[in-house]
């Protein structure tokens, strides 16, 4: 039997959809001023991918109000939301919320670079290129959009590449949150670093206890959320359990505590996973964290507490 795996990058944001390109189920609701949607992306990875919305309030669906690169993320940047087409795609894509979330712009940030995500200061975005061991800077009114590029230094790197995955801005510093394989998917002697940058200057900050690198206690991160004004936590898959033969417990989460430019260190690892990969993870209120666990294809979500008597202990699977 063939299996295909489909994608979902799902956003919160206010809903800009015009009454006239609604299904008159849904235009009532949309006619109020103040309302919220779900803007839900997907792709297969093989064919196509396409953008839907979701009225938060009656569960109309708007369904595929534009079309995307077949492996693509999406990113919103205050009243901004754009999509990232990664490897093959190379483009970043504005959507209208005046225009019900349809394509403004696509521009290219440059063929094979494989981007990852966006950060936007002003007019100014920052891309994570993968494939270029770079940060494309662009300029996000003008056809002329690759203004500039941050190469990320490389003498730390196992197997010469940086591999930049996340990316995010606070106080005027750019943030760059990179793999550290030792050759795509192996992790053996590598590491995740975090660097720093200057907004304005391009430059190396140093941001991370008198340094502008924070190296990570595992390789591979594949998620972060924030915990509060100060603290991200990072989760890491390490190698994936289906690329080996001989499964590793190397990775976990771990706390980063941005204003002391210091790590406040693992709180969790593999082990306490049960021998599984951490695929992704979202925090909750009042404490609560949310992780996607897998092994061998069979993937389950599990609710951590981090505060309290029952900190740092996984619960029973809730899905």
């Amino acid at each position: 039997m063939k299996k295909s795996v489909l994608f979902f990058s799902i956003l919160f944001v206010r809903c800009g959809l015009p009454e006239s390109s609604l299904e008159p189920i849904c235009s009532s609701f949309f006619s109020s001023e103040n309302r919220s949607c779900l803007i839900v992306g997907t792709s297969d990875f093989s064919t196509t991918g396409g953008i839907s919305v979701v009225d938060t309030h009656s569960g109309c669906v708007w369904q595929y109000v534009t079309t995307t690169w077949q492996d693509a993320l999406v990113f919103a940047e205050g009243e901004e939301v754009y999509v990232v087409n990664r490897e093959g795609g190379d483009n970043i894509q504005r959507l209208d919320p005046s225009l019900g979330f349809q394509t403004s712009w696509q521009r290219s940030v440059g063929n094979g670079s494989n981007p990852q995500g966006i950060a936007v200061f002003g007019e100014t975005g920052f891309v994570p290129l993968y494939n270029e061991n770079a940060i494309a800077v662009v300029d996000l009114h003008s056809e002329n959009f690759v203004i500039a590029r941050i190469d990320l230094p490389l003498e730390n790197e196992v197997d010469g590449r940086a591999e930049p995955s996340f990316i995010w801005i606070v106080d005027e510093t750019l943030y760059v949150l990179v793999d550290g394989l030792n050759s795509y998917p192996n992790c053996a002697g590598g590491h995740g670093r975090l660097y720093g940058f200057d907004v304005f200057s391009y430059e190396p900050k140093n941001v991370f206890d008198e340094e502008s690198v924070l190296e990570l206690a595992f390789c591979n991160p594949g998620s972060w959320d924030w915990l509060d004004e100060e603290r991200i936590i990072v989760g890491s898959p390490g190698n994936f359990r289906v690329f080996e033969e001989e499964s590793e417990n190397d990775g976990g989460l771990e706390v980063l505590n941005l204003r002391s430019g210091r790590s406040e260190g693992v709180i969790l690892s593999e082990v306490d996973f049960g021998e599984r990969d951490l695929l992704d993870l979202a925090v909750g209120e009042q404490g609560r964290l949310w992780i996607t666990l897998t092994r061998n294809f069979e993937s389950s979500v599990h609710l951590v507490h981090l505060y309290g008597a029952d900190a740092d202990r996984i619960g029973e699977a809730v899905w």
